[in-house]
């Protein structure tokens, strides 16, 4: 699938943003208010420099409060009790590792039996 041209985005992006405009004004609360006929909305041609937002009713969206950013408080108390269980258990691992790679040695299982009284 061949890549989009930037005007090709640039398209996308004026037809969403006056699809979220409609939608804007569609579900506004306002009181109701005698409708005007809006004049038709020239459609601008595409050029190499790209297209301009200027076709864009801006004047009749609705004020935008900003978002009132929510302080969030996160629990971090788990992760103290999960890094001791990793520790944990990677300790074992590697002890496990060590191990059984010092048996495999026939000098040191040889040592270790002879310590506990047992003759090969």
């Amino acid at each position: 699938m061949p890549k989009k041209t930037r005007e090709e985005k640039m398209a996308a992006q004026l037809r969403r943003m006056k699809e979220q405009l409609a939608t804007r004004q569609t579900t506004a609360p306002t009181t109701p208010q005698p409708v005007k006929p809006e004049p038709p909305v020239k459609q601008e041609s595409q050029t190499k420099q790209g297209f301009s937002i200027s076709s864009l009713n801006l004047k009749n969206t609705p004020p935008t409060q900003p978002a009132k950013e929510a302080v969030q408080h996160y629990d971090y108390a788990y992760v103290r009790a999960d890094l001791r269980k990793i520790a944990l258990l990677a300790t074992a691992a590697i002890a496990l590792e060590i191990a059984l790679n010092l048996t495999t040695h026939s000098s040191f299982a040889k040592l270790i039996l002879r310590t506990l009284g047992i003759e090969i």
